[in-house]
């Protein structure tokens, strides 16, 4: 498993570069694995060992990269230090859209270049119930929507009027709305649509990713 996770590291960073904010989480994801449930080739895992993890990570403080008193501690020296939870767990949906999602990554990505079957195939996992529930998300009321709008229109700047209006229709992120350009807008089915290859070509022909 270390040699097939760091090989999907390696191509991440091939693929989006050494600082994407994504390489270190995957390095952290797969070293708790490995300290957590052992370093095997794929094929010995076993679907138990992914619930080892799972029960495992219970105790794994929420946002751990940035707590300074945890640097330099190995994974289970934080585990046994935040058995008694005086510092809240993570949530639910980040331990398995994020933890154990990209374990799950790392091992079908090995499987193009290796013969494998995957090892969890048909695992239903049960999460602690200590976990802490992912937090409950609030919609802007109207009035406040109509008041940024406002101001942004006043400002005679036509991003600083339509930026928000836009975050708010299609919930994607600030870096692909100040990226978009009209000729990543087009009609698809009668509806418009925007989408982007993430490259922004200037002038001078050079090339950028969008961030």
């Amino acid at each position: 498993f270390g040699e097939v996770s760091q090989s999907y590291i390696d191509m991440r960073i091939e693929s989006d570069g050494e600082n994407h904010k994504d390489i270190n989480y995957l390095r952290l994801r797969r070293q708790t694995f490995i300290d957590i449930v052992g370093d095997r080739p794929v094929d010995r895992y076993r679907p138990v060992d992914l619930q080892t993890y799972v029960s495992g990570m219970q105790f794994w403080p929420a946002n751990q990269t940035k707590r300074k008193d945890f640097a330099g501690l190995d994974t289970r020296a934080i585990l046994d230090a935040n058995r008694d939870r005086h510092l809240a767990p993570l949530s639910q949906k980040t331990l398995q859209d994020g933890y154990v999602a990209n374990i799950k990554t790392m091992i079908r990505w090995g499987m193009q270049s290796h013969t494998y079957a995957y090892p969890f195939a048909g695992i239903r996992l049960r999460y602690p119930k200590t976990l802490a529930p992912s937090a409950a998300r609030e919609g802007l009321p109207t009035n406040v929507i109509n008041r940024v709008f406002a101001a942004g229109v006043e400002s005679g700047y036509l991003d600083l009027a339509m930026l928000p209006v836009l975050a708010l229709l299609t919930s994607r992120r600030l870096a692909l709305l100040l990226y978009l350009q009209g000729s990543d807008i087009r009609k698809k089915d009668g509806i418009w649509i925007a989408q982007t290859s993430g490259l922004i070509v200037h002038d001078d022909a050079s090339v950028e990713r969008v961030p």
